[in-house]
């Protein structure tokens, strides 16, 4: 391949990789629970509508951005639940509830921001 070539599918390549980037911060409350696959099953709670009995397993911050120019999109719905979905599982836990969370724009860059608790609940299994 020559040199041409190589150089551009490096830049492409690596323009890909800054598409989208994912950082989030875990914190384990109280005993640790075995993790579970990581596509289990989740349930998405609304605070008003929490049940009376529950466990709180952790806490999750994460914070995903997309550069639109690149094809990241991100949105709360899609790659933030995601994101929620594979932390819950990985804390052992059945439910996550969203506590607070911001979408904003800033040229072609789109951000994500959620805070939300890992949670088990009885009644779920």
């Amino acid at each position: 391949m020559n040199h041409t070539i190589r150089l551009l599918l490096i830049v492409s390549l690596s323009s890909l990789l800054v598409a989208c980037s994912t950082v989030t911060r875990v914190e384990a409350i109280g005993s640790n629970r075995i993790a579970l696959n990581k596509d289990c099953q989740v349930s998405i709670l609304e605070k008003s509508k929490l049940p009376d009995s529950y466990e709180t397993l952790g806490k999750i911050e994460t914070h995903i951005k997309g550069n639109i120019f690149l094809g990241g999109s991100v949105k709360t719905n899609d790659e933030g639940y995601k994101e929620l979905r594979a932390k819950t599982c990985a804390l052992g836990g059945n439910a996550f509830v969203i506590d607070d969370s911001m979408e904003t724009s800033s040229a072609e860059m789109r951000h994500v921001h959620i805070w939300a608790r890992v949670l088990n609940i009885p009644e779920i299994l």
